[in-house]
């Protein structure tokens, strides 16, 4: 039984105690004074329903919403209590915190649930608790109903689901068990039509001796493909090797005649042994003249190389005495402004020694 209640910032009540006495008890008053939402603080406590923080008390943005009741069986007071925070806009709120407690023992972190140590301490279903309007419990109720209700309180819900659930699954199996006696009389029509096939042993012996036989050949010709392009492969590097040789051939003439040309170092020597070497080869000849059109052109430009290069030296020099020319009058110059500067200063002719004039030494100036 419920001795006593107290509630703090649950929707329109700020703070309500309430004591409640031995049997039935009714929550009476004018309308619109908190009633019913004394039965919501209730059903809050017992459910942990609604999971909203839509419950806080109506004049606050933010707060704890907290119901704490004395229980006749339970020597301590269980209280639910949840931090709920409003949104900046305004249009929401959020639960931060929510714990249920025993005296000093809390439990955090439940959810949507009710522990179960809660829940065997207020040992109250909804026989215990009837709404404003509420028609009398079950009266009205069909026999479903009240069956339903009755399995749901002694708990029997759960064998009449399992059983449910046990007929399904046997239903299902049923069907199953009749679909394969059906496909296996389709199978078994299906083997009549070879009925009297006794030689098919033999025949699939021949026909797998056959496979075999098809399968060597396939290996064979396989290999065949492979020597084949094993064979095109080596004709191929025989040829580029052939081609090697040519050229090394060539190169071995070329050398040769690298080698009479740097002992005689003269053209004409070089071109009769040249010829002599090579006139079997008379695709040769072209690229000896153009070899020699070549020299001729490296010739002339060597010959305006050498040129450019007395030039060069001649203009170098040139501008190392027109440097050295204008270190000189540059010194001169310093000189002759410090001469002046000093006659100036002193005012005595350099010569004579006697006094002088500005003019005089205006007339100074330009002769020098």
């Amino acid at each position: 039984m419920i001795e006593s209640l107290e509630v703090k910032n649950f929707k329109s009540h700020r703070k309500s105690v309430m004591a409640f006495s031995s049997g039935i008890n009714a929550i009476i008053g004018s309308p619109n004074h908190g009633k019913t939402n004394i039965i919501r603080a209730l059903l809050w406590w017992f459910n942990n329903r609604p999971l909203s923080g839509d419950v806080l008390f109506n004049q606050l943005l933010s707060g704890e919403v907290e119901v704490t009741g004395k229980l006749s069986n339970v020597p301590d007071l269980i209280t639910l209590k949840k931090k709920i925070i409003t949104s900046k806009d305004g249009k929401s709120r959020e639960v931060k915190d929510a714990c249920y407690s025993i005296g000093e023992r809390e439990f955090k972190g439940m959810n949507k649930s009710v522990p179960d140590v809660i829940k065997e301490a207020f040992n109250i279903t909804e026989l215990n608790i009837q709404e404003q309007f509420d028609q009398p419990y079950l009266v009205n109720s069909t026999g479903g109903e009240i069956a339903k209700t009755i399995n749901r309180i002694t708990r029997q819900e759960l064998a009449d689901q399992l059983e449910t659930n046990i007929t399904k699954k046997v239903n299902n199996l049923n069907r199953d068990v009749k679909d394969l006696k059906t496909d296996i009389e389709l199978k078994e029509k299906e083997l009549k039509a070879f009925d009297g096939l006794d030689s098919i042993g033999a025949i699939l012996d021949e026909v797998e001796d056959s496979n075999l036989e098809l399968s060597d050949l396939k290996s064979e010709k396989e290999n065949i493909k492979r020597i084949i392009l094993s064979i095109e492969t080596l004709t191929k590097e025989i040829d580029y090797l052939e081609s090697f040789m040519k050229v090394g051939l060539i190169i071995n003439d070329i050398n040769k005649i690298k080698i009479e040309y740097d002992k005689n170092k003269e053209i004409s020597i070089l071109l009769l042994e040249f010829i002599e070497l090579y006139n079997r080869k008379e695709y040769l000849e072209p690229m000896v003249a153009e070899l020699l059109l070549f020299l001729g052109k490296i010739d002339k430009q060597i010959e305006n190389f050498n040129s450019k290069i007395d030039a060069a030296n001649k203009i170098e020099l040139f501008i190392v005495a027109n440097n050295d020319y204008q270190d000189v009058s540059i010194k001169y110059i310093k000189v002759f402004e410090m001469y002046i500067k000093e006659i100036e200063k002193n005012g005595l002719c350099p010569t004579c020694f006697s006094s002088i004039d500005s003019k005089a030494v205006k007339r100074i100036k330009e002769n020098l």
